[in-house]
């Protein structure tokens, strides 16, 4: 293919995208509803990114200092809550023993109607990384993958 050739299918494909018409095709992703991430206990990429940045505000990009992972793990439980969000996992002591480690913890859309149906997100979970810096300062990190 000459440089020409390749220029002028480069020029056609801008001008394709340009008009909008590429967004148009068969191909082209259409936006579902919240419902149908709940229902379907998938993860929406809009909460889960305003959930993250949330989680960073509050530390938990590794900047934050916490006296223990369990004060963490509250600072979590409130963030999730806010997005309609709960961590499904039994987060007992024995996920968070020792200087550092790390895990994952099942979450869930937070049901209000009926707090005991479980509605367990299958396309993500919450990661959380831990190291004590000092004596009674740990350094956290958490997100949604």
């Amino acid at each position: 293919m000459s440089n020409g050739t390749f220029l002028a299918l480069a020029a056609a494909g801008v001008a394709v995208v340009a008009s909008g018409i590429a967004g148009r095709g068969s191909l082209a992703r259409k936006a579902k509803p919240f419902q149908w991430y709940y229902e379907n206990g998938r993860m929406s990429p809009q909460v889960k990114d305003k959930a993250n940045d949330k989680l960073r505000n509050v530390g938990m990009d590794g900047n934050g200092r916490f006296a223990n992972v369990g004060a963490a793990v509250n600072v979590m439980w409130d963030v999730m809550g806010k997005h309609k969000l709960e961590i499904v996992s039994v987060s007992s002591a024995h996920r968070f023993e020792g200087k550092e480690g790390t895990t994952q913890l099942d979450v869930g859309w937070k049901d209000t109607d009926s707090p005991f149906n479980e509605r367990t997100i299958c396309d993500s979970v919450l990661h959380v990384s831990y190291h004590e810096v000092s004596t009674g300062k740990y350094e956290v990190v958490a997100y949604l993958s």
